[in-house]
């Protein structure tokens, strides 16, 4: 199957989905910081959540309706719940942050902690807004990133799916700057690696679920 060219109406769904998951963020991103350095730090203020949740949430109902139409059934991410892949789930999140930290240091040593920068959330956002941004901010990238491109690209060999998976993960948190690539290279590498071994979801909400609960409980 290594090498095998997708089919046409294939190519058109993987690329629709890519530029409604994908292009119109990253590529807004990218147009706007040419020639305008992006600021450094980033600031995630509650206002800009709440759109970003909509609009989530909105495109996974209209991917699901579309890919529903396509062929695509839930079962073919193989997402099932168990106790196992929930604890496989918190080694992924701690694995993630451990490759975090050593690549976020060895960037500082070459570059300087000034390029780097940071993200800041401006307090508490309060229950219902953090509840979604653990709930559906996970499924919705884990779904599309992992479940769909590396599923999509299977047929293309590993180094194709799981490269594709990272740099679409990463274009998409343009807007993030450095310090976005610090913490989802590692993790986006690690993430797609797994999941073409074990080709299950469960454990890869957990670890995204916890990664964003994490800074909440840290600012209340």
């Amino acid at each position: 199957m290594r090498g095998k060219i997708l089919p046409a109406f294939r190519t058109l769904e993987f690329g629709i989905v890519v530029f409604l998951v994908y292009g119109l963020q990253g590529g807004l991103w990218l147009l706007r910081s040419l020639g305008h350095p992006l600021p450094v730090p980033v600031f995630l203020e509650p206002v800009h959540l709440q759109r970003t949740l909509a609009w989530e949430l909105g495109l996974m109902v209209v991917l699901g309706l579309f890919l529903y139409r396509q062929g695509w059934r839930p079962g073919d991410v193989h997402l099932r719940i168990s106790a196992r892949d929930t604890w496989l789930g918190c080694s992924l999140m701690v694995g993630s942050c451990v490759l975090y930290f050593a690549f976020y240091l060895a960037v500082c040593g070459v570059k300087g902690m000034e390029f780097m920068g940071f993200v800041v959330m401006p307090g508490p956002l309060g229950l219902g807004r953090a509840l979604l941004l653990v709930l559906v901010h996970p499924l919705f990238e884990e779904w599309i990133t992992l479940g769909y491109v590396t599923r999509v690209l299977a047929s293309q060999g590993a180094g194709v799916a799981i490269g594709t998976s990272v740099f679409l993960r990463l274009f998409v948190h343009l807007g993030q700057g450095p310090m976005a690539v610090a913490s989802l290279l590692p993790m986006g590498l690690l993430y797609a690696v797994c999941y073409w071994r074990m080709r299950r979801l469960w454990p890869f909400l957990v670890a995204h679920a916890l990664l964003e609960a994490v800074p909440l409980l840290a600012i209340g």
